[in-house]
This record gives structure tokens, sequence and C-alpha cells, in this order.
């Protein structure tokens, strides 16, 4: 209660109601602070979407730099190395404390003042392993050729071919007739040797460029790599691509029907991809239009006595069956067969008036009610010991097929082709034939230039155009320079789109199993 005093106007606080309102207010007071800490503390911690979203930039930053790096690396010829940024977590402490000062003399009615300290720290902890991908299994996914299938997903995708099969190819094989030796073309930038060389086309072997002068350097070197764009260019316009293809592998020999009374053996094999199909006596008799059954390609002469009686009676006898998918390599074109006999100055020209067999037209391309001549199999043969090879024919009287066999890359081989491009970009190899002023694929657009394939480029580590803001570029320092790939949009340059192919197939020979046990390094922030 307050009381005035009329004399001299001072405002007197009763001394029983002033410890009242002081430990009253003393008590808000340090409620109020509390509150106010906690509160602040539980809006920082709960909205963590930001730093979410700003932990999954760092890692896409450290992952793309780590790429480029090795392609730098592998530009300068020194070794690469691979680390993995495995794991990223952060934890938030909020702690919440304080003090309360009361004298004695507020008690017995003094005027001492009392204090308030409330405390109060949040505390983030984010950490991170980062994990040396020096393992057995790591480096043979890296040095295994890629496969059709993954070569199929990317074309499936929409990816310009050129652009997938630029990375994907290291090499395209001639081969004429079946026993001849096979030459090479390779996708590198290496200066092309004469004519008289080894391993080379000689006069009469149709050649790569014929009458067409073929892009030369400066120095008037011919590139390797001028010479593989060609003929992939005409097995490109053959319509060259994928498709996926069923086989059907038999497990074990032919079974009767006593094993599948008890079916308790079969507890070890996935039904996802096991079959059981019934083999009559027809399957395994061949005829002139449908040769043998899968199921039966041992035919009735192959099979035990019992089992022939037993097929003979019109018994069915069982065998266990193993179906997988996979992709091969195939022409999108109509069935047809040229008559004519062009003279060919090239063998690009060579391969865009071959004639394709029905084993190497895609399966939408045949006819529902197509049957393939005698000894041939439409759509491939389902074991083929050769599955890049493409037999085609020239359309001659005889008709002898011809061979163009391209071998694939490892992922590995892709790192340093990409360098290679680096070499010739950065001019470090005056030896080399480089093609400029950069590696180019078909664009999507009709009668438009080239897309750039990849490229790279080195500056100063100061300039400020290449800073760590910059999201139009992956860059990284090394060696006293800068290096940048940049990242267009528009796709006109293709080097992102790059990046991120070589990032998947890199993760594709990740195993978490596998990772040495890292060191944790925390960062500590206030």
């Amino acid at each position: 209660m307050l009381i005035g005093d009329k004399t001299n106007n001072v405002v007197r606080l009763e001394p029983a109601l002033g410890r009242d309102f002081m430990r009253a207010y003393s008590l808000r007071a340090a409620v109020a602070s509390v509150a106010m800490l906690v509160t602040a503390g539980c809006i920082h911690l709960v909205k963590f979407s930001g730093e979410a979203t700003e932990f999954n930039i760092q890692v896409a930053d450290a992952q793309n730099k780590t790429l480029l790096l090795n392609v730098v690396r592998a530009a300068h010829r020194f070794p690469m190395h691979f680390t993995e940024l495995s794991t990223l977590s952060g934890t938030g402490t909020l702690t919440v404390g304080g003090t309360l000062t009361v004298p004695a003399g507020i008690l017995n009615g003094g005027m001492s003042t009392g204090a308030i300290a409330p405390t109060g720290s949040i505390t983030e902890t984010p950490t991170f392993n980062v994990a040396v991908l020096e393992t057995q299994e790591f480096y043979q996914g890296m040095l295994k050729s890629i496969s059709v299938d993954q070569i199929s997903n990317y074309i499936n995708e929409g990816l310009q071919p050129e652009l997938v099969y630029s990375l994907a190819f290291g090499e395209i094989l001639y081969q004429d007739p079946p026993d001849a030796q096979a030459i090479k073309f390779e996708n590198n930038f290496h200066a092309m040797p004469p004519p008289d060389v080894a391993d080379h086309p000689a006069p009469d072997v149709p050649a790569c460029f014929g009458p067409i002068v073929p892009p030369q350097t400066q120095d008037g070197k011919v590139s390797e790599y001028s010479c593989f764009k060609r003929i992939l260019q005409a097995l490109i316009m053959r319509r060259l691509t994928t498709e996926p293809v069923k086989s059907v592998s038999n497990l074990g020999p032919l079974l009767s029907q006593e094993p599948f009374n008890d079916l308790k053996w079969l507890s070890g094999f996935d039904p996802k991809v096991i079959k059981i199909t019934a083999v009559e006596a027809d399957d395994c008799k061949e005829t002139v239009d449908r040769g043998l059954a899968d199921s039966c390609p041992e035919g009735m002469k192959g099979l035990p006595r019992d089992q022939r009686d037993a097929l003979e009676k019109g018994l069915r006898l069982y065998r266990l069956q193993k179906e997988t998918s996979e992709s091969r390599f195939c022409f999108d074109q109509p069935l047809e067969k040229r008559t004519d006999q062009p003279k060919y100055v090239d063998l690009p020209s060579k391969i865009e008036h071959a004639n394709i067999p029905p084993n190497l037209l895609c399966h939408n391309r045949l006819p529902k009610d197509y049957r393939p001549p005698k000894g041939e199999k439409a759509g491939g043969d389902k074991k083929i010991d050769r599955p890049f090879a493409l037999a085609l024919s020239d359309g001659s009287q005889s008709d002898d097929p011809f061979t163009v066999q391209v071998e694939p890359r490892s992922t590995e081989g892709i790192i340093y082709y990409l360098g290679e491009i680096g070499r010739c970009e950065m001019k470090l190899d005056d030896t080399t034939a480089c093609v400029t002023p950069s590696i180019a694929a078909s664009s999507r657009l009709r009668d438009s230039p080239e897309d750039v394939l990849f490229t790279v480029q080195r500056g100063d580590p100061s300039r400020p155009s290449l800073n760590e803001s910059d999201a139009t570029s992956v860059a990284v320092n090394w060696a006293g320079y800068r290096y940048s790939v940049p990242v267009d949009p528009t796709a006109r340059d293709r080097s992102g789109q790059v990046l991120r192919i070589l990032t998947q197939l890199v993760a594709l020979n990740r195993s978490a199993k596998d990772f040495p046990t890292p060191a944790v390094v925390p960062i500590l922030t206030h």
C-alpha cells in the first residue's frame, strides 16, 4: 500500500508491504528472464530446416570439389585419390540457469537491494566423418568396364546418345572379314598415325575420312578423336540404341514329379527370379520352324533313357529356370534389306549403307509374325560372348558381314578421358592433336551448333569471378591455381551433366561396409 506525505511529497512504502513487493518482483523478474531464454533457445533449435539445407549444400560442394580435383589430377598425370563424406550429424543443446540473491536486510525492513543473475547457453555441434576409399572393392568397381545396363539408363533418361557414347566408349574396332585383324579407332587426342603403321587402316581398307578433309590442328595434325567421332556419328545415324532383353537360364537337369512332393529343398532359392517350367515331348523335338525349346536344349537324344521314355509316354518333366533382364545394343531401324551396292569412300559411309541383320534390330521394329531364318534369333542370341560387337553386312552379293565392336571404358577411364580434355583446354601437352575450341556433342536442337561436351578452366585463385559463392561453376584450388567447370542451365555446355553422370558412376562403387573407421572432427559454434 502506498502512503503519501503531504509535507515533503515523498511516497513511502510500508516495511511489511515492501518485503512482499520485493519478493514478488524478484520472482517475476527471474521467471521472466528464464522464460525469455527458453523461448529464444527453443525458437533457435526448432527452426533447423535452414541449417539442414545448408548441410546439404556444403556436402554437395565437398563432393563436387573432390570429383573435379581428381579430374585435374588426371590432367596433370597425378594419381587419383577419393574420399567420401560418409556421415554428417548435428546436435543442439540448450542450457538455462541463474541465481537470485535476496539480502537479509530486505527481510528485516532494510533498504538493501537484491540481485538476479539468469544464465543460458545454446551449443550446436555438427560432426562429419570423412572416409578414404582406398578399398579393394572400390577400386575393383572403378577399374571394371561400365555395363550396357548403365549406358541404357542414361539413354532412356533422354541424354544425347553422342554425349553418353563419347564418355562410355574408349575405342571402336573394325573387322572385315571376321577372321581379319581388327583395326582400332581410339577415342583420344593422340595424333593419327600414317596408314602404313600396324593396327591402322591400310590403303585397301575403308578409312575414316576418305576424300573428306578431316579437322586438323594448327600444325596439321589429325586427332584420333576426329576419326572416332565420325564413325560414332555414323552408328548414331543408324539409330544405335539399347533395349531390355529378358533371358532364361536353366538350373540343373530335368526333374520328375517326385522331388516336388516336398518343396523344402527350394527354400534357398529366390522366388522372384526362379520359376518351375513344365517340359513336354514336343519341347525336346527339333523342328524346322522352331528348333528346340529353351527349357530342353539337350533334345531327345541328349536325355537319359528313363526321361526320354517318360516324355514319349506323355508324362511331363520339370526344370528350374532363372529369369533375368539385361540390356543390349540394337538398331532402331525398320526391317529391310538393301539391294544396291554403293561404292564406299570411307568406313562411316559403309556403316550408313550397311544391311542390319534381324538379330540386331530392336524388338519393336520386328513384325509380330516375323520368323527369323534358320540359325538366327530375332532379338539376338541370349548368350553372346562379345556383347559389344555389331555384325553388319555391306549389301554385296557375297553378303559377308563386317564387325564393328565398341570397347567400353571403366569409371576411372572416364575420369582420365575428362582429364585429357582438360590437358587440351589448358595446353599442357604440345604433342597432342587437340580439337579446338573443345570437344563437342550433337545438339538436341536441329541445325544448331554442337554442344560443348566438357571443359576445364584454369585461373588465378584470387580472381573474384571464381569465388566460393559462384553458383554457375564447380571450382577447386590445387597447386597454386583455381580450376573450374562451368554449369550451364541451358545445357549448351554439357559439363554439368558430365559431372552428374560421373558422380553416379563413382557412387555405384562405394560400399559402407568397407569404409575404414574414420576420425571425427567436431566443429563447435556458440
